[in-house]
């Protein structure tokens, strides 16, 4: 098949005589004829033929060559006004770019890679379309697409829609966004996994040389970096008639890391044990301003953590008017105002499973045998490659 080079030469040389001839006024075309020949005329229309193609050729392949840019053509003329000077976005983006790859890790695999990473993968590949081999290369429209791209990658989801509005595609850059929002997400997950981890390799070590005996609450202070997992452990498993166990379950409910599914279930378990109208009976009134604490942080919307969900999701659901005459009976018997209840905290959570904690005992009151990264890291995250 004929590239389009090929095509405009052919054209030129088969039409050009033709086309010379045309333009020029009938008189000098004979007498150029009667003093050079027809031969010398039709040599100028092959070189003329081969001109026009040359340059055809040139227009067409700069055509070809300039890649298509991110913004739209009046978000190019009219950037916004809030935009970093030149100096300043270079200085970022060459902060990205230097952004390490993912570490191999001392239990193997590799870990996965941050959404810095990533990022610079995606600025990477774009440099290489435009044929730039670095940041010191941009001209102010390119500083700014790149510019304008990183900030939509970071940007909240209602502000991510309004600025991917001024791109060519859309849809394309929300879908690179989602990506890396998924990148962070695993990520923030891992560091947090490792963190609680290593706390509790720790707290093994120290149990080891102690080898002392302390509450489940002591040992739960102990860790010096959260651990939502075992907290929901604590929730779901303690023994509600254990004071040492009821103590603990209430301190992880009341700690702002705790999932809020692990929250939801420990007040649809303390409504459904009837824990409220004891503690009131017994006069137990450190129990009970914990509790209000922790229905306070609920309406407080202090809870932020989402990613955990229950089994089955709707096992919660039903708890409502059970903590509802909870509270009306805290009231009755200690006379004080009723309290408000949590708003929405009795719905469906879907998300991941609990993550197994098992070298954790409960009625032991602490670690029972040595931690597993396995517990802690899954193993696509452990092992990938």
């Amino acid at each position: 098949m004929l590239t389009t080079y090929q095509r405009v030469l052919w054209s030129g040389f088969a039409l050009s005589p033709a086309l010379i001839l045309l333009a020029l006024p009938q008189g000098v075309v004979n007498a150029a004829i009667a003093e050079v020949g027809p031969s010398v005329i039709l040599a100028i229309a092959w070189m003329v033929a081969f001109g026009a193609a040359h340059f055809a050729r040139q227009a067409i392949d700069n055509r070809r060559e300039r890649p298509a840019p991110l913004l739209d053509l009046p978000t190019l003329r009219s950037p916004p006004e809030d935009l970093p000077g030149a100096p300043e976005i270079r200085a970022r983006l060459f902060q990205i770019l230097r952004s390490a790859p993912p570490l191999t890790t001392e239990y193997g695999g590799a870990e996965p890679e941050t959404p810095d990473y990533a990022l610079r993968r995606i600025i990477e590949r774009i440099f290489a379309s435009w044929g730039v081999r670095g940041v010191a290369e941009l001209d102010t429209d390119r500083l700014h697409e790149v510019w304008q791209l990183q900030e939509l990658v970071r940007a909240a989801p209602d502000r991510a829609g309004e600025l991917a509005q001024h791109f060519v595609n859309p849809d394309v850059l929300l879908d690179i966004r989602d990506r890396i929002v998924e990148i962070d997400r695993r990520r923030r997950d891992y560091d947090a996994q490792l963190s609680a981890f290593r706390a509790t390799c720790r707290a093994w070590e120290q149990a080891e040389r102690t080898k002392a005996r302390s509450s489940l609450l002591v040992a739960l202070k102990r860790l010096d970096r959260p651990d939502p997992d075992l907290w929901h452990k604590v929730i779901a498993a303690h023994d509600a008639g254990d004071p040492d166990q009821r103590a603990a379950a209430l301190w992880c409910a009341r700690q702002p890391g705790c999932q809020r599914a692990s929250v939801a279930l420990f007040l649809a378990n303390a409504a459904a044990n009837l824990q409220f109208e004891a503690a009131a009976r017994n006069g137990d009134t450190r129990w009970l301003d914990g509790m209000h604490e922790v229905i306070e942080n609920w309406n407080g919307k202090r809870y932020g953590a989402r990613d955990m969900g229950l089994t089955p999701p709707d096992s919660v659901a039903a708890a409502a008017p059970i903590l509802a005459a909870q509270l009306d009976r805290l009231a009755e018997i200690t006379g004080a105002p009723r309290w408000p209840e949590p708003r929405g905290v009795f719905a469906e959570y879907h998300g991941r499973a609990p993550r197994p904690r098992d070298h954790w005992s409960l009625a032991d009151g602490g670690l029972s045998a040595p931690p597993q990264i396995a517990d802690y890291i899954e193993p696509v995250d452990l092992y990938a490659a």
